[in-house]
């Protein structure tokens, strides 16, 4: 859980802003508090519990509230219940639908362009260069053929959250 919160640096974040260094300092000194050794360990164990609770809260829903940097951000927070997501892929999996619902979205791609832009797609080509989705003349691809890696950003108009 140490290195846990640690390496929140990797994800642009600051470990002291989930007690990294007061859990650390209390993690350190474990065998020398031995008068206080129970107390020591309740806030051990608080710090690091409120620590990781907050590490994964930010990581789920961002650390900045965006309203407070700009008042007219009109984008609201989705709760996305994990759960819900999984339940819903391994439905998909063991109705093997997946392929369907990837030849839904290839024939909603080919036929409207706007769908791509409505739905918040990137489309990338074998580079990894996105591709302007109005360059795209979608009676040259079939399901099977077509060159394009496809992601959804997150946000409203992804079912995923």
């Amino acid at each position: 859980m140490l290195a846990l919160l640690a390496g929140s640096v990797e994800d642009g974040l600051n470990p002291d802003d989930y007690h990294y260094s007061d859990v650390m300092a209390l993690w350190e000194m474990r065998d020398q508090l031995a008068e206080q050794r129970d107390r020591a360990r309740a806030r051990f164990d608080l710090l690091l519990t409120d620590g990781i609770v907050l590490y994964v809260r930010h990581l789920l829903e961002g650390k900045v509230n965006p309203k407070l940097l700009d008042s007219t951000f009109n984008y609201s927070r989705r709760d996305v219940d994990p759960q819900r997501v999984a339940n819903n892929l391994r439905t998909l999996i063991a109705e093997d639908r997946i392929a369907e619902i990837a030849r839904s979205l290839f024939l909603k791609f080919s036929a409207k362009h706007q769908y791509v832009i409505d739905n918040d797609f990137i489309l990338y080509n074998h580079n990894g260069r996105p591709v302007d989705p109005h360059k795209i003349k979608g009676s040259q691809f079939s399901g099977q053929s077509f060159p394009y890696r496809v992601v959804q950003q997150p946000g409203l108009k992804n079912a995923l959250g």
